[in-house]
């Protein structure tokens, strides 16, 4: 006999609270900082380690710091994103709306299901 009573915030299972909150799902969500200088073998460490977070089940996001004249110009940004993004086409979805917060461009990556 299971006694189920559900209210606006709180589930009863057996005399049990349990919170709404305790059930839903927490997403982690890993960063990854690049520079816009960053040599191709740094790229291929860090997307290694992207990967591993992806298998993981856990999103990561990547950010590209902006130096000096570089936060007028954020193209130079955009093109580290874009090269990380072609790394990780076959393992993750990735959000194509770079974002640009500050000195910060920023791009989500989930993984694929």
């Amino acid at each position: 006999l299971f006694i189920f009573i559900l209210f606006s915030s709180f589930i009863l299972l057996l005399g049990v609270v349990i919170k709404k909150a305790d059930l839903q799902k927490q997403i982690e969500i890993k960063e990854i900082k690049l520079s816009v200088k960053i040599a191709s073998n740094d790229i291929n460490y860090k997307v290694k380690h992207a990967k591993e977070f992806l298998e993981e089940n856990k999103h990561v996001r990547f950010r590209v710091f902006l130096r000096g004249r570089e936060v007028s110009e954020p193209q130079a940004g955009f093109e580290v994103l874009n090269k990380v993004a072609a790394m990780l086409e076959d393992v993750a979805n990735i959000e194509r709306d770079y974002k640009v917060e500050g000195r910060y461009v920023n791009m989500l990556v989930t993984p694929k299901k």
